[in-house]
């Protein structure tokens, strides 16, 4: 089942890697986004554990933050709001998909 899809990439419940009802609350931001998001192709360190045939990945970065009832805004939301991000009680918060370019699983991952 097809849960978001940025550009011509589709991202299906089935192929997430993790236990994906611990990422249900984000899923709704980035198909919100879905539409706006881009991705690019990255290298890892190493192989990918979900198939070791590639270490390369596709990223989709989502810029945002966290206010102080965890509301999630990104940053574009914020400037054309006019807010004071310097000033104001956000916190940061990074919402990171990969998607491997071999077989298609993929993660979500957080940077607070």
């Amino acid at each position: 089942m097809e849960l978001f899809k940025i550009k011509d990439l589709a991202f299906n419940s089935e192929e997430f890697l993790d236990n994906i009802e611990e990422f249900e609350d984000l899923i709704p931001i980035i198909k919100d986004l879905q539409e706006n998001l881009t991705y690019e192709e990255i290298n890892c360190v190493g192989d990918n554990d979900c198939c070791s045939k590639t270490d390369k990945n596709y990223i989709v970065e989502i810029e945002g933050y966290l206010d102080d009832e965890d509301e999630f805004y990104t940053k574009e939301e914020l400037i054309q709001s006019g807010a004071n991000i310097e000033g104001a009680r956000l916190d940061p918060f990074i919402i990171r998909v990969y998607k491997c370019v071999e077989c298609g699983k993929w993660i979500i991952d957080i940077l607070e």
